[in-house]
C-alpha cells in the first residue's frame, strides 16, 4: 500500500519514501508476490497533484493493477441519503 499524507509526503507500507524510490521498491516487494496489486490511500485532504503523480510514478513501474481506496462516507443527521448504484 502506498500512502499519501494531507502534508504531501508518502509511505509504502509503514516506511517513508521519496516519490523517485517508489517503482524500484514496489518492484522489489512485489516480485515473489502472486497477487501485484498496488493499492493507493490518501489522505481526504492530500493535494490532487501528489496523489496522481503517486499513481502515475506506480504505472511507470509497469504495475497495472492499481486500486484506489477510499474511507466510507459518513452520513450526517438531516444530510440526504447517498444515491443507489445501479
Amino acid at each position: 500500500m502506498v500512502a499519501v499524507t494531507r502534508d504531501g509526503k508518502l509511505y509504502l507500507g509503514n516506511t517513508p519514501v521519496q516519490v523517485s524510490e517508489l517503482p524500484d521498491k514496489i518492484k522489489d516487494m512485489l516480485t515473489n508476490e502472486f497477487d501485484k496489486t498496488v493499492y493507493i490511500k490518501a489522505d481526504k485532504r492530500a493535494k490532487y497533484g501528489v496523489v496522481v503523480k503517486a499513481v502515475n510514478t506506480v504505472r511507470d513501474a509497469k504495475i497495472e493493477q492499481i486500486g484506489l481506496l477510499t474511507d466510507k462516507l459518513e452520513t450526517r443527521p438531516g444530510a440526504p441519503a447517498a444515491l443507489p448504484t445501479p
